[in-house]
This record gives C-alpha cells, structure tokens and sequence, in this order.
C-alpha cells in the first residue's frame, strides 16, 4: 500500500511538474512527496477515527440484540438501540433497505434480548411515531444518536416500530 501511494505520489509530482512547464529539484520533490504522503496518512487516520467513533457511539448505552428469521432455517441478529415509551419497547429503522428490517417485513416475529431477558415480539410499524421515537433516543443516547445522524443523516424514511409481545 505505501509502495503505491509513493508510486502515485511520483505520478502526481512529475504531472505538476509537466505542468507547470518548469524543473523542480530532487529537495522540492522530497518535500512534495513528504506533504502528500503526510495528507494521505493524515486523510487514513481521520477516516479510522471516525470509523472508530462510530463503533464506540453504536455500542454504548443500552444495546439490544434482535433475532430476524433469515429464511432457510436460518436467523441473522442485530445489535440495535431500544426506548420505551407507552408501556412500549420501541426500535428505530433509519432506511427501508437495512436488512434486519427487510427480513423483520417478510416475518415480523423477532426475538429481542434485553439485558438478560429474551423475548418474542410481533415489530409493528408505527410511521406516526417516528418523531416521538426520534425525541426518545436522542435523549436517551445523546451524543451517540447525533454522531449516527451526522454520519447517516436524519432518514426522511425513518420508521418506529412498537414491539408487541407474543
């Protein structure tokens, strides 16, 4: 990986170099290729950090794990975040196309695991709920709910979903 960074790092020397119609010496192009490869390294490192933050902001507080039949005997979980609200326990579905929700559409039977306790549920979307739900984890997970969203974006298509339970 470095070995091509450094080869495109010589690309992108000798094309400005071109460019520019005039030699620039060995010194000016060690110190090019030393501020290009320190902004890729740099642009690496913010990248992690942030991956990294994300992983930290979607682990913490309350994680649930729900249980989505996969088909063909198979079952997929996923670690998501929980309110309660109304003699409720609430999820939160940022897009249409996640696959936990698409799986939980084919089969709404889930099974949640709180804490220690793991229960069946029929998911029940409640699009009217949306903003309570919204209002919910925002002050239950703070400033992991506002990273997620700063990442992913406020999903006009954003749907509660009511957990009855079996």
């Amino acid at each position: 990986m470095l070995a091509e960074c450094l080869a495109l790092n010589s690309l992108i020397l000798n094309n400005y170099c071109a460019t520019v119609r005039h030699r620039i010496s060995n010194r000016e192009k060690d110190m090019l290729r030393k501020i290009l490869l320190r902004t890729f390294l740099g642009l690496v490192a913010l990248v992690t950090a942030a991956m990294l933050l994300q992983m930290v902001a979607s682990e913490t507080g309350e994680v649930v794990v729900v249980t989505t039949d996969a088909g063909g005997g198979e079952s997929a979980t996923t670690r998501l975040w929980v309110v309660d609200h109304a003699d409720a326990q609430w999820l939160r579905v940022g897009v249409e196309g996640a696959g936990w929700f698409g799986r939980m559409t084919s089969n709404p039977v889930i099974s949640m695991q709180r804490g220690d306790t793991t229960a069946e549920y029929t998911a029940v979307p409640v699009p009217a709920a949306i903003s309570t739900v919204r209002g919910l984890m925002r002050e239950k997970y703070g400033w992991r709910d506002s990273y997620i969203e700063f990442l992913f974006g406020s999903k006009a298509e954003a749907m509660a979903l009511r957990l009855e339970p079996l």
